[in-house]
């Protein structure tokens, strides 16, 4: 298990976001249908370039799946700058969790103190433009 994949167990695994991290805003909020492909959402976003640009030049990124706080499987995860976001950006498209589950791209602060968050629902059919902050800071 790299870095990463231990950092997404760690802050997601067994509870609620909430649990870790509060919720700074919602910057963005729209039925499903409107943001596929994820790709072409994520990477046309102005506001995700911005939030990007807030965050610094090392961040760490995870593609994963959950359904009732559990984790599925982390499908992608990588370190880097916002050139990174390109190469992962597909995955969005081609990963699809079991059971019915959500999938979720974070964008994490090299520490993991502050999270951009895109939160796909199958189930619900909306996908959400969330910012986080990790509690204590």
């Amino acid at each position: 298990m790299n870095r990463i994949t231990t950092l997404v167990e760690q802050n997601f695994g067994g509870c609620d976001i909430s649990s870790h991290y509060r919720q700074i805003a919602v910057i963005d909020e729209r039925p499903l249908h409107e943001a596929v492909p994820l790709s072409r959402y994520v990477l046309g976003s102005r506001d995700i370039e911005g939030l990007i640009k807030l965050l610094g030049f090392e961040l760490d990124f995870a593609v994963f799946g959950w359904i009732d706080q559990a984790i599925l499987e982390v499908s992608a995860t990588a370190s880097g700058g916002v050139e990174v976001l390109e190469r992962l950006a597909p995955t969005l498209d081609t990963y699809g969790p079991d059971q019915n589950g959500d999938l979720m791209l974070v964008i994490a602060s090299r520490d993991w103190i502050k999270l951009i968050a895109v939160e796909a629902s199958f189930e619900t059919g909306r996908v959400t433009l969330v910012t986080y902050e990790k509690h204590g800071v």
